[in-house]
């Protein structure tokens, strides 16, 4: 029989910190497994809405699969015998024929919904933060519905050529995470054909998507403190496999605030970003965006941001 994956409650089973403000929910229906990873990336960018029927208020949250715990360590030991020219053997014979149990949410402390989850939300009759004092509100028992997937995504098509750039202020950059793991995954696959080699750990992807030789995508992301930062082994590890074997399409740039690294102003603009680039995704707090712009503008910018 089928069951809507969509018209069924969740519950939430445990969590991770990943940063101070960032925390990771699992979610777990026992009619359902998860793919640890999906093929391809149209997935990236659509969202899906998470609602407790005891607060009666929900939020949108973006499908993000790559920052599975089961699979940054196989990303970073694959990449690190690339780059050694050493043999890399997976713990898992086919990559994606790995499944979890749960379903992962990533939420930051930001919103109402989202204090609630962090500082309200029952586990085992015990609330996460004991020391708050609840008398004044009722503690979100942990079941969730959940609802989606809806928007277009992130739009970049998969014949895509010339140059797109993403400068992200604060955590919309997972919206780019799953595209950079793609990324990684090809890269790493067309590297070993150089070598003369087939990977096992990728014979059930066929890497039909951003082929053209022309494509890059410029990822710059911005962080007040270090400690915030997320997404940086992704970004940073396919940078490096796209450099080192000259496919050259995808680039990362990290600035944080507290190490004084300095603004994305019209200069840095025009000497790190591509002023004829097809399309530039910008995302960050109120101001943030229009600021930006400007600066894009003052540069030269060819094409509306």
């Amino acid at each position: 029989y089928h069951i809507d994956p969509w018209d069924v409650t969740w519950v939430c089973d445990s969590y991770t910190d990943l940063t101070p403000k960032h925390r990771v929910f699992k979610l777990k229906n026992e009619n359902f497994k998860m793919r640890a990873i999906l093929p391809g990336f149209q997935h990236c960018g659509k969202y899906f809405t998470l609602t407790s029927p005891t607060l009666g208020m929900g939020r949108n949250y973006a499908f993000i699969f790559t920052p599975s715990d089961v699979l940054v360590p196989d990303y970073l030991g694959m990449l690190g015998a690339f780059l050694k020219d050493e043999p890399y053997e997976s713990p898992f014979p086919d990559i994606h024929n790995v499944f979890k149990d749960y379903l992962e949410i990533y939420i930051k402390k930001m919103t109402q919904f989202s204090k609630r989850m962090h500082e309200d939300l029952i586990l085992d009759d015990v609330t996460m933060n004991t020391s708050m004092d609840h008398s004044s509100r009722n503690p979100i028992p942990n079941e969730f519905r959940l609802k989606g997937p809806f928007g277009p995504g992130i739009r970049i098509p998969g014949n895509a050529s010339g140059t797109y750039i993403c400068a992200i202020c604060g955590t919309s950059i997972v919206l780019f995470v799953d595209l950079a793991a793609y990324l990684l995954r090809m890269n790493a696959y067309k590297a070993g054909l150089k070598k003369g080699k087939v990977y096992k750990l990728f014979k059930n992807e066929s890497f039909d998507f951003l082929v053209n030789p022309n494509f890059k995508i410029q990822i710059f992301s911005s962080f007040t403190k270090n400690e915030l930062v997320l997404g940086k082994p992704i970004f940073e590890n396919a940078a490096k496999l796209s450099k080192e074997f000259g496919f050259n399409n995808i680039e990362y740039h990290l600035r944080v605030t507290e190490n004084g690294d300095g603004y994305w102003d019209s200069n840095f603009i025009k000497k790190n970003m591509d002023l004829n680039a097809k399309k530039v995704f910008v995302w960050g707090p109120y101001g943030y965006e229009e600021k930006l712009k400007a600066e894009f503008i003052k540069a030269g910018f060819k094409r509306n941001v």
